[in-house]
């Protein structure tokens, strides 16, 4: 299921991650709706290209740590009690594709689920009245001829289960068409999970041509940089400026990119890397001229073109002590194997 998560929300925090387990078991269930209805995707010409150049490119993290699941655990709480629902089913699949036993994750999985009034199921129809393998052929072609996609998967693989054999070309032929543009109708709509799983099942069936692939390049770029929204800023910046320099109006990811940017800017000048933030700033304002940005990049750029000296040490009065209170003439001892400076230091 697809998500697109707003900026991080002003929810209150949720307990550390050794608390999260316990909370989530004893919460009831929570309210709200999400409103988490995406724009028809305006794929430019630069999506051909984009498969055509970039079929080995998978900016994903390498490493996925504990604390990365955790984090992403508890956003996902935070979001399914705001009402997110959505966005939290997202991230409890990613964290469940990462660590399949993490604690509590199908079950909230499966209540954000539920809970989601935005998830449209695929419609089931009942299974075939067909006498022979043969009626059951003619009614998926019925179902292909009309575009119904759902119905014509349906209907062959009641029919491969009954002989894995028959017609063989044409059932393949009929499973890639109906897998690649239910997929397409997924990912240019709210569903851009469940639209990639159908590409990739058409995939298996034979290449996709480049328009498709690009496509589907575009949604899982586009997913990454979502999934590590807030959590991996750089991680996510980078999903979100390939899609930008390929498509850039593909969904809203202008606006996120450029978001995205600011915050990671702000959170870099917030722990002292002002140097950082400066860099951030002036790509975000390579995007768009922002007088509260651009403040915030010429502020950035004094700071590091002039960085605060440490603050000199100061030492608490000490009852009985008179004078101020001096280091140790002698060299202070470093740890083992390490030699010590002459002014004391550890080099």
């Amino acid at each position: 299921m697809a998500y697109t998560p707003p900026p991080e929300p002003d929810t209150p925090a949720l307990p550390a991650a050794q608390g999260v387990r316990g909370w989530f078991g004893s919460t009831a269930i929570f309210a709200g709706i999400m409103a988490c209805a995406l724009g028809t995707a305006v794929i430019v010409s630069a999506v051909g290209g984009l498969a055509a150049g970039q079929r080995d490119l998978n900016i994903h993290a390498t490493q996925t740590t504990a604390a990365e699941l955790d984090a992403q655990f508890i956003l996902g709480l935070n979001d399914l009690a705001a009402g997110r629902n959505g966005l939290a089913a997202q991230r409890f699949q990613w964290v469940l594709e990462r660590s399949p036993d993490y604690p509590g994750a199908v079950e909230a999985l499966a209540q954000a689920n539920a809970e989601n009034p935005d998830v449209t199921t695929v419609p089931t129809i009942p299974p075939s009245s067909a006498d022979s393998i043969e009626e059951l052929y003619a009614e998926a072609d019925a179902f292909y001829a009309e575009g119904q996609w759902e119905s014509t998967l349906a209907r062959l693989d009641e029919l491969i289960a009954l002989d894995p054999a028959y017609r063989q070309v044409e059932v393949r032929d009929m499973q890639f068409t109906a897998y690649q543009e239910l997929g397409l109708a997924y990912v240019r709509g709210d569903r851009i999970e469940e639209g990639l799983y159908l590409l990739g099942q058409a995939a298996l069936i034979r290449p996709l041509d480049d328009r498709t692939a690009g496509e589907r390049n575009l949604a899982n770029l586009y997913l990454t940089g979502l999934t590590y929204w807030g959590l991996n800023w750089p991680v996510a910046i980078r999903n979100l400026r390939v899609i930008y320099d390929a498509a850039p109006n593909y969904r809203d990811v202008s606006d996120r990119l450029l978001e995205a940017y600011v915050r990671f800017a702000d959170e870099l000048s917030a722990n002292g890397d002002t140097c950082g933030a400066e860099a951030q700033y002036a790509e975000a304002l390579l995007l768009q001229s922002d007088e509260v940005i651009d403040e915030k990049y010429r502020q950035a750029q004094r700071d590091c073109a002039n960085p605060t000296a440490a603050p000199t040490p100061t030492f608490p009065p000490v009852e009985g002590l008179t004078g101020t209170p001096s280091l140790p003439a002698t060299p202070l001892v470093g740890a083992p194997g390490v030699t010590n400076t002459p002014d004391g230091g550890i080099p």
